[in-house]
């Protein structure tokens, strides 16, 4: 009699702790995943601040600069310019060119209102899947870091049925993106604003014939760039 129940006891006291070894087993594994994840998580990061410390930052080395003036006939407006770009990073830059660029005439008294044209225009919004896809074709120049390359010089028109003014003023916009990639192969892009300046330093004038001036930086810009985990940040 003693004997089975013996053997009972025994079989429970194995199956008990057969039980409890299953739980801590588990309860390892979970941290084990969890220090893993976290391990993943920290390479992630550490990849990522490598690529922002090292990796190049192309801008307009100056605002662009004035070929031929603005110009306003019956059809719309237009004007040519010409551009140096700088990389400002710690490596080369390679792809470099300005592109999707385009004039906007607009009167300009409502900030407000000019941040949700731009948010919405697609010359400015710089598309990272068009920019990977040029730079598998080889487009754009080679910019060393630390120096400025003279790209070329470019002509913009804009039809008269897209202008947007609510009086007899206008001011004039140059919009687009630059883009490039890294040693990493990853694009990258930043949307520029430039706003035209009149000989007599007005940014608004009457839309009527040539206007000689120059462009100024206005202020508005949007960095774009994919990550090592495929995410694209602003």
């Amino acid at each position: 009699m003693w004997l089975p129940l013996a053997g009972f006891l025994v079989n429970v006291g194995l199956a008990i702790i057969a039980v409890i070894a299953v739980c801590i087993y588990s309860r390892q594994l979970k941290v084990m995943q969890g220090q893993l994840d976290q391990i993943r998580i920290d390479s992630t990061r550490a990849s990522d601040e490598l690529h922002r410390s090292h990796r190049p930052w192309v801008d307009f080395a100056e605002p662009p600069r004035v070929v031929r003036p603005l110009e306003f006939a019956d059809q719309g407006a237009s004007l040519e310019f010409s551009y140096l770009l700088r990389n400002g990073g710690t490596s080369t830059a390679t792809g470099a060119a300005v592109f999707n660029v385009g004039l906007r005439i607009r009167t300009y008294d409502d900030p407000s209102e000019w941040i949700k044209l731009l948010d919405i225009d697609p010359a400015w919004n710089c598309d990272l899947n068009l920019v990977s896809a040029l730079g598998q074709k080889s487009l754009g120049m080679v910019i060393l870091p630390g120096t400025t390359k003279q790209i070329g010089q470019a002509t913009v028109t804009v039809p008269k049925s897209e202008f947007r003014l609510r009086n007899s003023m206008a001011s004039a916009f140059l919009i687009g993106c630059i883009i490039y990639r890294d040693e990493f192969n990853i694009p990258h892009a930043t949307g520029f604003t430039q706003v035209y300046i009149d000989d007599n330093g007005k940014d608004h004038f009457a839309p009527k014939g040539k206007i000689p001036g120059r462009f100024k930086e206005f202020g508005f810009a949007k960095v774009l760039e994919v990550g090592s985990n495929g995410r694209q940040s602003r």
